[in-house]
């Protein structure tokens, strides 16, 4: 009976091991298993977040405006997955939020700043990607160790701090 069980716990680790794999490559892949909502479900991608991700491209600047109801997972799936997911493939990425309230802005950048710290799924993903172990560089300063850029940043629209580098706005 003790084999069978070691079997199956070897199957789990060997089949969470592929899907860590697949998720460096695909950002659905990715929000569907390392992100979880706040009761700690799994997200599961509705087509419509599958087709806003395809809208931006893997490399090069984008444009894209996303008009969506309310509660359809916008922000946690432009300003929080997918941030991770781009931090995780190259973390020197300057990087702003731009919301329409500094206070929005605040909270994407705290929910990006605990799962780099806590969400041990991402850690699988992206090993690499760790909170900067000095406390002053945490919060929107470098919450990425290693990285020497202060990345990502907050900006409310209309501030004078939207303009200055970045890679991803």
């Amino acid at each position: 009976m003790e084999a069978k069980s070691l079997r199956k716990r070897a199957l789990t680790r060997a089949a969470e091991a592929a899907e860590a794999e697949l998720a460096r490559r695909d950002i659905n892949a990715f929000c569907e298993f390392a992100m979880r909502d706040p009761k700690g479900k799994p997200w599961r991608q509705a087509q419509f977040h599958r087709d806003w991700q395809g809208l931006l491209p893997l490399a090069g600047p984008a444009r894209v405006l996303i008009v969506a109801p309310r509660e359809s997972a916008k922000s946690s799936q432009m300003a929080v997955g997918r941030v991770l997911w781009e931090l995780g493939q190259d973390r020197e990425l300057r990087i702003k939020l731009v919301c329409a309230t500094d206070d929005l802005a605040a909270k994407l950048l705290g929910e990006i700043g605990r799962n780099i710290t806590h969400n041990s799924r991402l850690r699988k993903v992206f090993p690499h990607l760790r909170p900067d172990p000095e406390p002053a560089a945490r919060g929107a300063k470098r919450p990425v160790e290693g990285s020497q850029h202060r990345s990502p940043r907050r900006a409310q629209c209309g501030s004078g701090r939207t303009g200055g580098p970045a890679d991803l706005r």
